[in-house]
């Protein structure tokens, strides 16, 4: 009994930090907005309704974004959002849900780094404290504050990072440790992903050096290659299918890359990386560099990874100049900190190793400079931060007041009502971020084309308020996914500018008969002939069959291994 409560006791303590530190928005029942609070809310909002209402269409938004039809979720992160929808119907609010989701990013990103910790045999106690420091963390917490989705990325990411290590001291590596990290956080965050893999590279070379079976060494991260594909079929396949068919409109370009790095900018110190960590990633880093002989290989190419990424994500690292030269960089990598969880996990896991190892008198003063930076620098920003969003949850701001947002609720302190209420839609028509990503526009965008081309605004006036001057105009979904439109016109017929947004494989028909060309604006808007009377539109999307197969082999994958590895662990026991 004592050795599974020892076993188990580093989670429950997770779970009460996790508690502690949420109290302030537990009792106030406050939402923390962020800058992408409204985007995903639009995109878990539609998971649910269609969990709820069971009318599922893989690729169109029905429920949310204005009921456009436009193609959000199999972009991104498509089961992980019906996660998310799930757990807020769970939930039955805004407000539940945001506690339960930053609850659950806490514990879980302690939960994974100690459990990593413990795999590369660090000791309990330092396994526990690098979770604490890295639940703590703003790749963490950018999640919690203001909604940001790389938190989760973040979460799975040293997962990952565990089976490059275990390459570096193998000399190989196990198909399922490599295969599913990368699976899973394809699913969640195809970004987060590819950052992953540029980790991994550095590792995978210095095993493939150490190694004394290379060719088995690529044969098994070959195998883990074939089984990602398979058990990411759904991703790829959509991504392909849209992507491939459409030019789509790109996420906003940031031209001023090095101030979404670390550095001693007032901005950066508070959404990038806090005073509190820059101590402790260079107090860090001087340890590892001062005792590098001490360090054992494998640990040395991690330290080496880790500082890289740190530099990576900082303004040291020339972002603006190169930003100029490839003017791609600002809409694609868009903000620098986004390095920084590969770099912070494999720093920790690094003075994990360095503290577990290193002689028991030196290791007692170094614990205790550890301990005090855990227990009292992080805590302190952490509560902090969500002491101002209470704040402002509180004042008449209700939430924070950004350029792009445009607030039709009746004032700003009727908004508390909206969020608090059971019925989702009410804040999201209260508040709506004209968002125009993945929205089929004619021609390539270029970064430095961005801003004269006005996505906002043409999102906010052709989508937003396109409709309004339609009598009568109503949209339901229909049983099989279908988004269906119909709206009265008392003039003769003319063209009129419909809210519904057209891609390559879109399946449009107007009173029942398919239409094979249609005009559409700059982001995907269609217009189509209203005659005299009633009107009706369905509009449906077709993928190729490749996503079809791809989606069943993924299906049929995650069931086949998540069955082996059952069997294997049952027969272990």
């Amino acid at each position: 009994m004592k050795k599974q409560f020892k076993r188990f006791s580093p989670y429950l303590i997770f779970i009460v930090v996790a508690l502690l530190v949420l109290l302030p928005q537990i009792t106030t029942k406050s939402f923390l907005a962020g800058d992408d609070s409204f985007f995903h809310m639009n995109r878990f909002y539609d998971a649910a309704m269609q969990i709820k209402t069971g009318k599922f269409n893989y690729f169109q938004t029905n429920f949310g974004f204005q009921q456009t039809g436009r193609i959000i979720n199999a972009l991104y992160g498509p089961i992980f959002a019906y996660l998310n929808g799930l757990l807020l119907l769970i939930m039955h609010g805004w407000i539940r849900y945001e506690i339960a989701s930053s609850f659950l990013i806490l514990v879980g990103s302690a939960s994974i780094m100690d459990w990593v910790g413990r795999k590369l045999n660090l000791s309990s106690g330092m396994s526990f404290l690098i979770g604490i420091l890295y639940m703590l963390s703003n790749p963490i917490n950018a999640w919690v504050f203001s909604q940001q989705f790389t938190g989760w990325g973040a979460m799975l990411m040293p997962i990952l990072l565990l089976a490059g290590i275990k390459m570096v001291q193998n000399g190989d590596v196990k198909v399922l440790t490599l295969a599913i990290p990368m699976s899973l956080l394809l699913q969640v965050h195809v970004l987060s992903s590819l950052i992953g893999v540029l980790a991994l590279i550095p590792f995978f070379i210095a095993g493939l050096i150490k190694s004394e079976h290379r060719t088995l060494m690529v044969k098994h991260v070959s195998l883990a290659v074939i089984l990602t594909i398979l058990l990411t079929g759904n991703i790829w396949s959509a991504l392909l299918d849209v992507m491939g068919s459409n030019h789509l409109m790109p996420v906003f370009p940031v031209f001023d890359m090095d101030a979404q790095a670390i550095g001693f900018q007032s901005y950066a110190l508070h959404n990038v990386l806090n005073p509190a960590y820059i101590f402790i990633v260079i107090l860090i880093i001087l340890i590892l560099v001062l005792n590098w002989r001490k360090l054992a290989f494998p640990f040395k190419v991690t330290s080496s990874v880790g500082i890289f990424f740190i530099w990576l994500s900082s303004s040291l690292f020339p972002w603006n100049t190169l930003a100029k030269i490839f003017p791609s960089i600002s809409d694609t990598i868009q903000f620098p900190k986004r390095f920084i969880a590969v770099g912070l996990s494999l720093l920790l896991l690094s003075i994990g190793y360095f503290l577990t190892n290193f002689k028991l008198i030196q290791r007692k003063q170094l614990f205790t400079i550890v301990i005090a930076l855990i227990m009292v620098a992080p805590l302190i920003d952490f509560n902090a931060k969500l002491n101002a969003g209470v704040s402002t949850w509180q004042s008449s701001s209700v939430i924070p007041k950004y350029n792009i947002l445009m607030v039709y609720a009746k004032n700003r302190a009727h908004l508390r009502h909206d969020y608090q209420s059971r019925k989702l839609t009410r804040v999201l028509n209260a508040v709506v971020k004209p968002s125009p990503d993945y929205l089929p526009i004619k021609h390539p965008l270029a970064a430095n084309q961005y801003t004269a081309f006005r996505p906002y605004h043409l999102t906010h006036y052709t989508l937003v308020k396109a409709n309004h001057h339609l009598k009568h105009y109503r949209v339901h979904v229909k049983s099989n996914g279908e988004l269906a439109v119909k709206w009265y016109n008392p003039n003769q017929t003319s063209r009129q500018r419909v809210q519904l947004i057209k891609y390559r494989h879109s399946v449009i028909k107007e009173n029942g008969k398919r239409l094979h060309h249609v005009k559409t604006n700059q982001i995907g808007v269609m217009t189509l002939t209203s005659k005299h009377g009633w009107n009706h539109v369905t509009l449906a999307y077709q993928p190729r069959k490749i996503f079809i197969f791809a989606s069943l082999a993924a299906l049929c994958s995650w069931l086949i291994m998540l069955g082996f590895v059952i069997i294997r662990k049952f027969k272990q026991n």
